[in-house]
């Protein structure tokens, strides 16, 4: 795993360079706690490294360990394995499927953009005429994927496309276009066919790169810049508001995380206070709720420095939540100790937040899991768990292994929009996300190894419910 290295605003550069392989305001926040699971790493690889990219709404977790690609379930477990091929994992679906990229024969150093399902991987290709390197990043519900294609590997000068992998035109890859000037790269999509990413610009010589929205009714459109020349977008939530980074303004590259909420550009600001070096922020995901993760800087005394000036930096992962960007390394208690949280990568609509740390004791850095801590887990808050979420019915079948939960929803106010979640009632390990068929009426089915017992139900506005589950044939 290479070491970290300063960003360049002038690149698209997704992350820290460790995750390159991919690539203090109002008041009033609620303060978030979280507990923290590292995911570990792949066994039999030279590298006892992970890490993580993206998370789906059930919890599961996609990413890279050892030179190659994952996704954690239950555990970290390696996905359409091939001894001669390194690949990477990038974004994950709502079932389970990952995409990143691969290479496709022994001692190949050309990576195409992949799809890893079913204990299989699908070589994607690449867009006709734009190179032999491509990526994809992000998939979505309908089995849309979107990458980019280009002749470097890592996408510098590439394409930005959007591909079917099911339905009339699978196999196409089709070119999004650009802002005007030569290259764009797609970074997110989400389940209504939104894409975002980065484009050149007309005229830009270039050297000037903007986020854009993409969608195939308008096609792309230019989101600008909070000031300056750059903007770069990373991810898109399912209200198709974008996150990513921008410079701030004309005099330098210092760039601040943005939230785009289809109006204009929010910044975001940063953890690093008035300094110069360390007043920068990238946003890397954002989750209905509109909490954000990324990264950000500290600063941090040089010792070398002596009685001079001090350029050191400390990078940290934060989250923003209601107008408050906040260090997560100040959110996991005890866990702190051995744990250092380098950069945020994604965040679901659970609140449950993938992360890249610096594990102390093993000398590397690892994937790891943050899951919100919720007030509803013990068993007495069990018992006392409240009557605005009704349980229809909680089956678990023994053949296919499979819970189904169906409940009827009559708590929050209007305004509100219910997230409700489905709890192992032993273990409070998340099992899944409910869907709805109208305001008041939700349904889920989810593999599950075993039975358990019971489940805790609860939702983003503090209401709950606890139920027995009946076995089935």
């Amino acid at each position: 795993m290479k070491g970290i290295k300063n960003m360049n605003t002038k690149r698209i550069t997704m992350v820290c360079a460790l995750i390159a392989c991919l690539a203090i305001g109002a008041s009033g926040a609620p303060a978030l706690t979280y507990d923290l699971k590292d995911l570990g790493y792949l066994p039999n690889k030279k590298e006892n490294v992970s890490t993580a990219a993206a998370i789906n709404n059930s919890g599961e977790v996609a990413g890279t360990s050892g030179g190659a690609a994952f996704r954690y379930t239950k555990e970290m477990e390696e996905i359409g394995p091939n001894p001669y091929a390194l690949s990477r994992g990038f974004g994950i679906d709502a079932v389970g499927q990952v995409v990143g990229d691969s290479t496709f024969d022994k001692g190949g150093f050309i990576s195409h953009a992949a799809l890893f399902s079913n204990g299989s991987v699908r070589d994607l290709g690449t867009l006709p005429g734009s190179g032999e390197f491509s990526r994809a990043n992000g998939i979505n519900a309908l089995g849309q994927v979107v990458g980019f294609s280009g002749e470097k590997f890592d996408g510098e000068g590439a394409r930005a496309f959007i591909m079917e992998t099911s339905g009339k035109y699978l196999g196409r890859m089709v070119d999004l276009g650009t802002l005007g000037g030569q290259y764009a790269q797609a970074w997110g999509i989400n389940d209504s066919g939104f894409v975002t990413g980065n484009s050149q610009t007309k005229g830009a010589l270039g050297l000037v790169t903007h986020a854009f929205l993409w969608n195939q009714g308008t096609g792309m459109l230019d989101l600008g810049t909070l000031d300056g020349d750059f903007s770069y977008g990373t991810f898109i939530n399912g209200n198709n508001h974008v996150v990513g980074y921008s410079t701030i303004d004309k005099e330098n590259d210092r760039v601040h995380a943005f939230l785009h909420n289809g109006k204009e550009m929010l910044d975001l600001g940063s953890l690093g206070g008035a300094s110069m070096q360390s007043d920068r922020s990238y946003a890397l995901g954002v989750n209905a709720d509109d909490q954000v993760v990324g990264y950000s800087y500290l600063p941090a005394r040089d010792p070398a420095a002596g009685d001079g000036p001090s350029y050191a930096m400390q990078q940290v992962a934060f989250v923003y939540n209601k107008g408050l960007m906040m260090n997560l390394n100040d959110m996991i208690g005890e866990a702190a100790n051995e744990y250092r949280l380098d950069a945020a990568t994604a965040i679901n609509d659970n609140g449950q937040i993938v992360a890249v740390a610096w594990v102390n004791s093993a000398s590397a850095y690892r994937a790891v899991l943050l899951t919100p801590r919720d007030r509803g887990t013990s068993a007495a808050e069990l018992d006392r768990a409240g009557t605005s979420i009704n349980v229809n019915s909680a089956t678990y079948s023994v053949t296919y292994s499979m819970l189904t939960v169906q409940v009827t929803y009559a708590g929050a106010p209007s305004t509100t929009r219910p997230i409700i979640s489905v709890y192992d009632g032993a273990s409070k390990e998340l099992i899944g996300t409910l869907k709805t068929k109208n305001g008041s009426n939700y349904f889920g089915s989810f593999a599950w190894k075993a039975n358990p017992q019971y489940i805790w139900i609860a939702d983003n506005t503090g209401q709950s419910a606890a139920a027995k589950v009946e076995q089935t044939k």
